[in-house]
């Protein structure tokens, strides 16, 4: 089937354009604002880049602070050990110079028992507060009157001086006890280092 011709008015009138066109410098327009498209693009793909940068710094960071918190830690923990290893060994230089003069004087009672003499108990007790400062308690059994005396001289020997002392005699047992102090003992400090 063939289609007629027809003859179509045209209704376009003769007039010169309304507006004049545009100057060139404007037709930079369309381009302009492509390129900012393509900026943006770019500029939003330098800024994802960045913030994925800055995500793996910070978790970097954090793991860093993580690691230097527990080795703080770490070396609070060593600290609070070897502190109490020398508050330990503190504790164990001050009984060694509490036991400084207790050892001599020992062996010296013990050294000046004779024979048919027998040194039935001994207790010797250190005063908390000054390590040169003993309390003593003996009873010898002995025939012998002079034996108290020779370890009294033993004692004195040693160079202790004895305060108040008591002694008392039943059925052949001296019972002797006196408060002893040791005149080479050094003076007390309370300093801690």
């Amino acid at each position: 089937m063939q289609i007629q011709r027809r003859i179509i008015d045209d209704f376009k009138t003769d007039r010169k354009d309304i507006l004049p066109p545009l100057p060139t410098v404007l037709r930079l327009i369309p381009v302009l604002f492509y390129c900012s498209i393509v900026l943006v693009a770019v500029l939003a793909s330098l800024f994802w880049l960045q913030l994925q940068v800055a995500r793996e710094r910070l978790v970097q960071h954090e793991r860093a602070v993580a690691d230097a918190d527990a080795q703080l830690q770490r070396i609070k923990d060593e600290k609070g050990r070897l502190e109490g290893l020398i508050l330990r060994a503190n504790n164990v230089e001050k009984w060694i110079a509490g036991s400084q003069p207790i050892q001599p004087l020992a062996v010296a009672i013990a050294r000046s028992i004779q024979k048919g003499s027998t040194l039935v108990e001994l207790k010797i007790t250190r005063k908390d507060g000054s390590a040169g400062q003993l309390q003593l308690d003996m009873r010898l059994a002995t025939s012998d009157q002079r034996q108290l005396d020779r370890t009294i001289n033993a004692i004195a020997a040693e160079g202790y001086r004895f305060i108040s002392p008591q002694q008392s005699v039943s059925n052949g047992v001296i019972e002797y006890k006196s408060t002893l102090i040791w005149q080479n003992a050094r003076p007390e400090t309370n300093e801690e280092t």
